[in-house]
């Protein structure tokens, strides 16, 4: 029996090198490999040298290792696993998450956590965003895409929308991620979507928490063109192997899904990152420390940076808007050179001092020495003036008339978070509003 365990290691080993490989990622780099290279070792010992008494004693110790296993999947399924993250991206991955709402569900065939792909519309739409978007909060089939979907549907059944959120991005990754949609989908068009809290701060790693060397960054050259930081090459190549394996046969990401899917090992990488986002917590507050004493108090108020708000606007935040709006006008030349239709559709933030200051439907984002709607109003007039169709969903939520009551029930952790289900559906039927609906006849 121990032989055959250990031949299945070996196995489980092959295939997870192999998978390594495709991402460009050597097997001693990995952990995982060395733990089960030496289980194999250990197994294969135990079967020629141990007594029985210590085989009997090992094998009990598997079956309380599968019954662990079992305890957590049956938590999982019911949604009664607290603490717990799976998001990694993988085809039919697991996704639970209960830290912000619920999402509890798998990935489709393409690692993206949206319902299957209708690839055989004649008209596809490829969303694209960040965790907004992805929306692992709630289920798949009840994010902004998949309502858009919906909506659609029924006035043009010839479209689909084919949702392509990927968590911890920003436009800097969508770039990419636009490319992957031509390459793999055709899509008629593409709505790239920009959350305002995040993606203004992810332009800069001066104004963001994590370096270069961990994520994609742009800047700009003497003639304002955009130009990819030299230390984020690594990220960018592996981001984009990260889009492309989930392409591979299901045998190539058997070792990544069959990971997703094991609780016990889910459990290991939560409290991985739970760690991590202590540090991270610790370097915001440090970069709140470097800041002066009334945007450093803003600072930890929000738990964003909110440099890019501030009035005046410092020369970073001002470079970051200019970054932005640069990364917006290479997608539109992505788009056009595949004859795709660029929209953009931007969503704001609602900071705890908005909640504390401001009652009714006559409220104002223009807060203290901060307006967390001024870069939306600035993207408007850029997108106006290269004709790029865009969706201003703050604008239009206080021009629909929305209380700040309404605004709340929009979005998660007390208003602050990620959407919620009922916010999804507002933004969808807004984007339809503006991008989609026939005229009414006159």
């Amino acid at each position: 029996m121990f032989v055959g365990l250990a031949a299945l290691l070996v196995a489980y080993i092959v295939l997870f090198e192999n998978y390594l490989s495709f991402l460009d990622k050597f097997s001693f780099h990995s952990k995982l490999v060395w733990v089960l290279s030496g289980g194999v070792v250990f197994l294969l010992v135990a079967a020629c040298k141990f007594p029985v008494r210590w085989n009997f004693l090992i094998l009990l110790l598997f079956q309380c290792v599968f019954c662990v296993e079992a305890v957590l999947q049956a938590l999982c399924w019911t949604g009664m696993l607290p603490g717990i993250t799976a998001k990694t991206k993988a085809p039919y991955g697991r996704v639970y998450w209960s830290v912000e709402g619920l999402g509890n569900s798998i990935r489709n065939r393409y690692g993206w956590y949206y319902p299957k792909f209708d690839e055989t519309a004649p008209s596809r739409i490829a969303y694209i965003g960040d965790s907004q978007t992805e929306a692992v909060e709630c289920p798949p089939d009840l994010n902004q895409a998949a309502d858009l979907n919906t909506l659609l549907k029924k006035e043009h059944p010839e479209m689909a929308v084919l949702g392509m959120g990927t968590h911890g991005t920003s436009p800097s990754f969508h770039l990419d991620v636009l490319e992957y949609a031509w390459r793999h989908f055709q899509p008629r068009e593409a709505i790239v979507e920009v959350s305002l809290g995040a993606s203004l701060s992810e332009m800069l790693p001066e104004l963001n928490h994590i370096p270069p060397t961990s994520y994609i960054y742009y800047s700009l050259d003497s003639s304002n063109h955009l130009v990819l930081n030299p230390l984020c090459a690594d990220v960018r190549y592996g981001f984009g192997r990260t889009l492309e394996v989930c392409h591979q046969s299901l045998l190539v990401n058997l070792p990544a899904i069959l990971n997703t899917h094991c609780m016990i090992l889910q459990t290991l990488d939560s409290l991985r990152d739970a760690f991590k986002k202590r540090r991270q917590q610790m370097l915001l507050a440090a970069k709140s420390d470097g800041l002066g004493q009334t945007e450093g108090s803003e600072f930890g108020r929000i738990g964003f940076n909110p440099a890019p708000f501030a009035v005046p606007r410092p020369a970073q935040a001002k470079l970051a808007i200019d970054i932005l709006e640069a990364e917006l006008l290479r997608c539109k030349e992505i788009c056009e050179s595949h004859s795709m239709t660029l929209r953009v559709v931007t969503v704001p933030v609602f900071p705890r001092p908005f909640y504390e200051t401001q009652h009714g439907t006559n409220w104002t984002l223009h807060i203290g020495n901060y307006d967390y709607l001024a870069p939306e109003q600035d993207l408007m007039d850029f997108a106006r003036a290269h004709a790029i169709p865009l969706t201003p969903i703050g604008h239009t939520f206080k021009v629909q008339g929305l209380s700040v009551d309404e605004i709340h029930s929009l979005y998660l952790s007390d208003g602050v978070g990620h959407l919620t289900v009922k916010g999804h559906q507002r933004v969808a039927k807004i984007v339809f509003a503006d991008f989609y609906a026939k005229p009414a006849p006159h």
